[in-house]
């Protein structure tokens, strides 16, 4: 099964690195991902029993290949880089139980020496199985040696520069992007600068399934590169921007290309300031996505009798925690988690912590212990908080937007989640008892969580 593949299929990935990409991250349905998805079955019901018959099975196979290799075939390589997918597919189970018993697994001997063995062959007459151990190690870089770590990096450095088959710079992006980011930074330095080169390249030849993968590349290697990211940044600015510009219609990498502005290089925050802020009024996308789904969490609680809301409420209102099938662990113990780990009641809702009579409010909120000098200020801010909120105790639960009266609007809650807004958007319930999937699946952040 895992050996099937058509001649045709090899040639299109042989010359179109997006259809590879497309084909490698295609979960839906084909022979290896039923296969991959038959190896799972089987560690989930046999369990370490089901572990050691693949590891049994990947050794015969791998010694299989040895022996084809020996005897002059051509094919030789399809089996190996066959038990290396099939390894790869279950890299969470096998890394766990390598950590747990290394002695029982021994995955990291097993893939070193195919590793060492295989790195040195030609890159032009076996690219699949050189982006098959590039892919590879990137899924099983923390239980692999240092030394084999470091020789995979500067082949994979090297690859990104040469002319070498599109399988092979894919698979070569993908390992950069898992080890730069836990690589020796003076080891790497002096190939920085003809990464960033290369990666700049590939970043004006790639298009649609591959231009995510290289931008991903160049943002691990700007946060590897420090000093060298800060030199070539007159020079990389200026493609990226040109990437968003071109893809704009595209959120998907117009979000990719900026989150590596906004992450790498400082500057991103000033042209997406407003003009009174000197900046040029580009939008954020990541903040304009959390200010729609502010939009969305709005008109949830808002539009009660909307056909769109029956229907979430009629597949997710009955789980416990709203969309999730677990309780979410939001908003509660995030303002003030001090306070919450020693809270004597860590599942109370709000009402039970507030006394209303004759429109004066009263909150009393119990604690395992006394507080010490270095929490008296969260307890301090904690009181301030909650005595500050307007609560009647009566009356049916609603949200409120405190910005204009007439009710949610997009452009006020981006100018509130940006540096330059202020923090004014408030939750509301009378009740205190806090029900909506929406809210409890949305972060503090998206939230603005403020009174209740």
């Amino acid at each position: 099964m895992w050996v099937i593949r058509r001649e045709q299929k090899v040639h299109t990935w042989s010359v179109d690195a997006n259809q590879f990409v497309a084909d490698e991250d295609d979960v839906t349905y084909s022979c290896r991902v039923s296969g991959a998805l038959l190896l799972e079955e089987v560690v989930n019901s046999y369990g370490r029993e089901g572990i050691d018959a693949i590891m049994n099975g990947a050794k015969e196979h791998f010694k299989e290949s040895q022996q084809k290799k020996a005897s002059g075939s051509k094919v030789w390589w399809r089996m190996r880089e066959a038990t290396l997918f099939a390894l790869a597919s279950l890299s969470e189970q096998l890394v766990d139980l390598e950590v747990s018993e290394p002695s029982r697994v021994d995955i990291a001997k097993l893939l070193e020496q195919i590793i060492t063995e295989d790195i040195g062959i030609g890159v032009h007459e076996y690219p699949f199985l050189y982006a098959r151990i590039f892919t590879s190690v990137a899924k099983f870089s923390s239980v692999i040696s240092h030394g084999v770590l470091e020789h995979i990096l500067y082949a994979a450095i090297k690859a990104i520069g040469m002319d070498v088959p599109p399988p092979v710079k894919v698979g070569a992006c993908r390992a950069l992007s898992q080890l730069l980011p836990e690589a020796n930074k003076e080891l790497i330095r002096p190939q920085m600068m003809g990464l960033f080169s290369s990666l700049t390249d590939l970043l004006n030849q790639a298009s649609d399934e591959t231009l995510h993968l290289v931008l991903e590349t160049l943002q691990a290697a700007t946060k590897a590169g420090n000093e060298s990211s800060t030199s070539v940044e007159p020079i990389i600015s200026p493609i990226i921007l040109n990437v968003w510009a071109l893809h704009v219609s595209d959120p998907f990498i117009s979000i990719d290309a900026l989150e590596v502005l906004e992450r790498d290089f400082l500057w991103l925050d000033k042209i997406c300031a407003p003009y009174p802020n000197g900046g040029l009024a580009v939008r954020n996308f990541k903040l304009f996505n959390e200010t729609l789904l502010g939009k969305w969490l709005w008109r949830f609680r808002v539009e009660r009798e909307a056909f769109w809301r029956q229907v979430v409420m009629t597949k997710y209102g009955s789980l416990e925690g709203g969309w999730t099938s677990r309780l979410a662990d939001g908003p509660y113990g995030n303002s003030f988690p001090e306070l919450y780990r020693i809270a004597c009641e860590k599942d109370a809702y709000v009402a039970d912590h507030i006394h209303i009579r004759d429109e004066s409010v009263h909150w009393e909120v119990n604690f395992t212990r006394l507080a010490h000098d270095w929490e008296l200020e969260s307890i301090s801010t904690f009181w301030e908080s909650i005595y500050s909120a307007f609560v009647k105790g009566f009356g049916e639960d609603k949200i409120c937007w405190k910005p204009a009266q007439k009710g949610f609007h997009v452009q006020s809650y981006y100018s509130a989640l940006s540096p330059f807004g202020a923090d004014f958007f408030f939750l509301r319930e009378a009740s205190g008892r806090l029900k909506s999937p929406l809210e409890l699946h949305s972060s503090p952040r998206q939230l603005r969580w403020g009174e209740f």
